[in-house]
């Protein structure tokens, strides 16, 4: 069923809103535009970004254990 919602996601003209936190999954998708909500505050960054912000806040919140 995943493979058929990527594909199908993936092939669509339209617009989609895509809610999820399965990076595979949306990198299968090809993500044209990454909007992030952060303490209430939404920006359009592009995935690459969302990663790298993903990622460095991971790190600080490993540093807090």
């Amino acid at each position: 069923a995943l493979e058929a919602l990527e594909q199908t996601i993936s092939s669509y003209e339209g617009s989609v809103i895509l809610v999820s936190h399965d990076r595979f999954f949306l990198e299968k998708t090809n993500v044209d535009s990454t909007y992030l909500l952060t303490e209430g505050i939404l920006s359009k960054v592009t995935y690459e970004e969302y990663l790298t912000q993903a990622e460095q806040r991971a790190r600080r919140l490993l540093k807090m254990l």
